[in-house]
Formats: structure tokens, C-alpha cells, sequence
């Protein structure tokens, strides 16, 4: 099916379809190239004929397909790659240093269980250290190939090469997946992503042909992106509204009683890991009360809950957050969810299926809201999106020209985006190179621990600027990083928590501190005000301090020096 084709529609002379099907569908006697002489060819005498014909055009209609698969991984290369080169930023130097390791473990981190995104973390700070290039490739690999499945996927499910082409175009270039395909700390949401698509997309081939091969494969692909990252819970409902579009068109078998073993076996996977999810979380919510995600709750908030996500998802940039916040949020999230509601009634079963497929997969968001927090949490929502879109530009002739506009202003987004993350890593290296000399002058008197003030958060400039990170709990792994002491105990405070704090430090008096404890202020320029130390510990203690899940300086071994009241930031 092309483009501009609705489903069940015949275009002629499509290019290794139409074309054959009109030849053949002639008289049985035709003239050849015999007939200028007047010799009438016979149709068996043709048949060799046609058959080359055919050949030929399966070969060029295999050609046009393996172009235009690589025309998208070029697209996904053009957009994303300018971000390869940026260093790395927030949550990725806890992941380097190895603070995040704790998530080989149900009860720590988060209390969440990432063995696969570990790996992929640990492989990285051993096989590549601080280079990014290394893993930001992998991660724009790692999106194209998920791009080439969302195409597998609208192929099983019956759409044409122009349409299935379609949708992983206007899935890959949507801008808000820059996160996940820019930022080392989101690989958890691409390797998800990757493996929970390849397990739909078995699953569909299963569904379809009834080949237990691919219904197992696909039970070990949903366990390596359960494995990856939690939201992959939803899959299951996913594969069900994909088997049920698949028999609804006719293009699978109603499904046989009992279902298979490899079903079943999916089902198991998922409910024991659900399972240790919930205990995790518990653990973990006893532990760090304040740390992690939690349910919205009953109430007004679970509510507006799904009308703010569908204002985030569709509000452009740079206006998203203008558009999603307070009232605005829920004048943009209504109009948006009633035209779903809308597209899903009168738009047929792929628009249905679509609009099925991204309210299911934004449960996890939305039960949790962090839909306002975070970009990467689009990833898996919006192939239904991608499905339901296309299914409104079959039939229509403007269908390749807002194709090519999409491509275009997305496109540029997404390369204004990555010049926003290439800042943010200029900010952190510069920062780390800042630690490293000051952990050069300190030698040999290896520090005790060291209080960060002025740590910058997050860019907020062109882009969204609450999506593009500078720090954020990466600030300990940072430090350590830089000094290359793990044992060095660090707490911090965030420039925008209290502006004005590096200045009234500058402003103190010298004053001598407890020994083997330091201050240093990252922003808006480095500083090193462990001098006055002593006159600053009155102005520190009753501040809110960050970092204390891991290696926090420990307050009450330096309150004898706090003997004075001082003024508050």
C-alpha cells in the first residue's frame, strides 16, 4: 500500500504490484514483438516472457525497499548524529563510576532491576571510558535499528512499503526521543524500546504464520527489554490489541484454545517481574522515602493525569512547557484526547489500533507523572501515534508533501536540539577538568569530603530547556570521576536552589574549617572557598543537601565549628 492508498485499496501500476496484476490480466492472447510481421503469438509462448517481466520487477520492487531503508537510517544519522561528539552529562557519570551499578539489584537504585542497562553501563566505562563517541553511536544504532521495526511491524500488519516507510519515519524524527537517542543516562529507554518492538513484531509474525520460533524469540526479546527498563510491563497489552487488529482484518487465524506454550511462558516472565518490580519499590520506598517514582494516588492529580501527558505529547517545541503547565495543560490535553477519541471511532482499525497502542503504552507515565519531567518517556507511546497518523494521510495527495515537511522542520529540531546537549557536555567537562586540578593542588592530603555549592542543573535556554541536563545526581560519580578518589564524600546544592549562595561565600571572611573538609563552587564559576570555611559552615548547615543516598558528608562531625549564626541565602 502506498502512501496516499487507504487500506484495502488498489493503486494502479504501484511498482511490484499493479503492474503485474494488469498484465496478467489480459486476454490470453496478446501480441508480442512478433505481431509487427503479423505472426500471432501464443499465451503459453508468452510465459517466459512474463516471467522475466516479473522477476525483473520483484528485483527492482526489492531495490526501491532496501533504498528506502537505508534513506531512513540516513535520515536518523543526519538528525542524531551531530550529538555524538558531546561529552557526557547528569545521571551518565554515576553510571561510568559506577555508583549505578546497584542496578544488578531489585532493592537498590531506584529500587528498580536494569540488569541489561547495567551491562550497558559498565561495558561503556571499561570498553570506552570518558570518550562518548563510543556509546552516543551505539545509541543512534540502536534508534535506527528500532526504526527499521517499527517498519517490520506496519509491513505485518498489512500496511504498504510506502505507508510502513511512513510511519517509521514520522516515529524516528519526532523530536521528543532526543533524549533517549542523545543522552548516555536514557540507553535504558533505547535498549526497551529496541527489544520490546522486536517482541511485538515476533509476536505479530507468530500470530500470523502460527510459527512457534518466532513466538519463542519473541518471549526472550520481552524479557531483555523488561530487563532494560520497567515501563516494558505494558507489552503484553500491547501484543494483545496487535493480535486482535491482526484477526479483526483477517490477516491472522483466530486464535486457537488453549494458547500456545510460548504465550503462556510470556505471560510468567511478566508476572515475575512485575512481581519483583513492586517488592523493589517497597524496599526501596522504605529505605529512601524520597528518592524514586511513585503512583499519582487516587485523586484529582490521576485525573488531569491523562489530559497534561497528551498536551506534553503534542505541544511543540520551544513551547512546550508553556503549553502543558497549569490550566494551559489541560486546555491542550482535552481537545487532544477527544480527537483521538474521535480518529479512533470514524478513522478504521489502524487508527483504533494506534490510538490503542499509545494510551496502553503511556499507562506506566502516566500512573507515575513523569510525564512532565522527562521527554524520554515518549519513546514506546508514540509508534501508536506513528500508526494512527498514517492511517489519516492514506488517500490524501498532500500525504508526501507534509511527509517532506515533517521530515524537514523535525529534522531541524533535532539537530538545534543536539547543539543544546553538546553545551550541556562543554559545561561538564570543563567542570570535570575544573575537579581534577583542584584535585591535583590537594594531593597529597587526600580529602575527607568536599560540599558542592552552585552545581548547575539544566540548560533552559533555546530548546525545552528543562529536558537537557547539565547535573543532576551525576554530580557524586562526577566528582569521583575527576579525582579519582570513590571513597571522597560529597553533598551539593543546585545554583537555581539557591542563586545567590556563591556570592555571599565570596563575600566571608577568611576563616579556618575543620580539616580534611572542603568547599568548592562549581557555578557560575569555579571556586575553591574552603578558606572560609569556618565563617560558611553557619550559612551551609540549614540548607537542603543533596547526595545523601550515597557517601553524604556526615554534618555532625563538623557542628562543634558551627558556633556562630550567619545569614541565610
Amino acid at each position: 500500500m502506498g502512501l496516499g492508498q487507504r487500506p484495502g485499496q488498489n493503486t494502479p501500476f504501484t511498482a511490484g504490484e499493479s503492474r503485474s496484476a494488469v498484465d496478467h490480466g489480459h486476454s490470453p492472447e496478446r501480441f508480442g514483438p512478433s505481431a509487427a510481421s503479423g505472426v500471432l503469438v501464443s499465451s503459453s509462448d508468452q510465459r517466459p516472457i512474463r516471467s522475466h517481466r516479473a522477476a525483473v520487477e520483484r528485483v527492482a520492487s526489492s531495490l526501491a525497499a532496501c533504498l528506502g531503508l537505508l534513506a531512513l537510517l540516513a535520515l536518523v544519522a543526519l538528525a542524531y548524529g551531530p550529538a555524538v561528539p558531546g561529552f557526557f552529562v547528569s545521571d551518565d557519570f554515576d553510571m561510568l563510576s559506577g555508583a549505578a551499578s546497584d542496578l544488578f539489584s531489585p532493592a537498590s537504585g531506584f529500587g528498580r532491576f536494569m540488569p541489561v542497562a547495567a551491562t550497558a553501563h559498565r561495558l561503556t566505562a571499561l570498553l570506552s571510558g570518558l570518550n562518548p563517541i563510543p556509546p552516543h553511536a551505539v545509541q543512534v544504532g540502536l534508534h535506527g535499528a528500532a526504526a527499521l521495526l517499527v517498519y517490520a511491524l506496519g509491513r505485518t500488519l498489512g500496511l504498504g512499503r510506502g505507508a510502513a516507510w511512513a510511519a517509521a519515519a514520522l516515529w524516528a524524527l519526532y523530536p521528543r526521543h532526543h533524549q533517549a537517542v542523545m543522552w548516555f543516562g536514557a540507553i535504558a529507554i533505547g535498549l526497551a524500546g529496541l527489544f520490546g518492538l522486536a517482541a511485538i513484531y515476533l509476536f505479530g509474525r507468530a500470530w500470523r504464520e502460527g510459527t512457534a520460533r518466532a513466538g519463542w524469540t519473541a518471549v526472550g526479546a520481552y524479557a531483555l527489554a523488561l530487563l532494560s527498563h520497567e515501563s516494558a510491563v505494558v507489552l503484553p497489552a500491547l501484543a494483545a490489541a496487535v493480535g486482535v487488529y491482526l484477526t479483526a482484518t483477517r490477516r491472522a487465524p483466530r486464535p486457537c484454545w488453549p494458547p500456545p506454550a510460548w504465550v503462556w511462558a510470556a505471560l510468567a516472565v511478566g508476572a515475575v517481574h512485575l512481581g519483583t518490580v513492586a517488592w523493589a519499590y517497597r524496599v526501596r520506598a522504605a529505605l529512601y522515602p524520597d528518592s524514586g517514582y511513585r503512583f499519582v494516588g487516587l485523586g484529582a492529580e490521576l485525573a488531569q493525569a491523562p489530559l497534561r501527558y497528551a498536551a506534553w505529547l503534542v505541544a511543540p517545541p520551544p513551547w512546550t512547557e508553556a503549553w502543558t503547565a497549569g490550566t494551559a495543560g489541560l486546555l491542550v490535553g482535552i481537545p487532544t484526547l477527544l480527537g483521538a477519541g474521535v480518529w479512533a471511532w470514524r478513522g478504521g482499525a489502524l487508527a483504533r489500533l494506534g490510538v490503542a497502542w499509545g494510551g496502553v503504552a503511556a499507562l506506566p507515565v502516566v500512573l507515575f507523572g513523569v510525564y512532565g519531567m522527562t521527554d524520554r518517556y515518549c519513546y514506546l507511546p508514540t509508534v501508536g501515534v506513528a500508526l494512527a497518523v498514517v492511517s489519516g494521510l492514506a488517500g490524501r495527495r498532500w500525504a508526501r508533501s507534509a511527509l517532506a515537511l515533517y521530515v524537514l522542520v523535525c529534522g531541524t529540531l533535532l539537530v538545534g536540539v543536539a547543539a543544546e546537549w553538546r553545551a550541556a557536555g562543554a559545561s561538564t567537562r570543563s567542570t570535570l577538568d575544573a575537579l581534577a586540578t583542584w584535585a591535583t593542588a590537594a594531593a597529597p592530603a587526600r580529602p575527607e569530603a568536599v560540599l558542592l555549592v552552585g552545581v548547575p542543573f539544566k540548560r533552559a535556554t533555546t530548546w525545552p530547556g528543562s529536558q537537557v541536563y547539565v547535573f543532576s545526581t551525576g554530580v557524586v560519580g562526577a566528582t569521583h570521576l575527576a579525582t579519582g578518589w570513590p571513597a571522597l564524600r560529597v553533598s551539593y546544592t543546585f545554583l537555581d536552589e539557591y542563586p545567590t549562595l556563591p556570592a555571599q561565600l565570596a563575600a566571608l571572611p577568611v576563616a579556618p574549617g575543620p580539616p580534611g573538609l572542603h568547599l568548592l563552587a562549581l557555578g557560575p564559576e569555579f571556586s575553591d572557598h574552603t578558606p572560609r570555611l569556618g565563617a560558611a559552615l553557619p550559612l551551609l548547615e540549614p540548607l537542603r543537601w543533596r547526595g545523601a543516598s550515597r557517601l553524604p558528608v556526615e554534618w555532625q562531625r563538623y557542628r562543634v565549628w558551627s558556633t556562630s549564626a550567619g545569614p541565610s541565602p
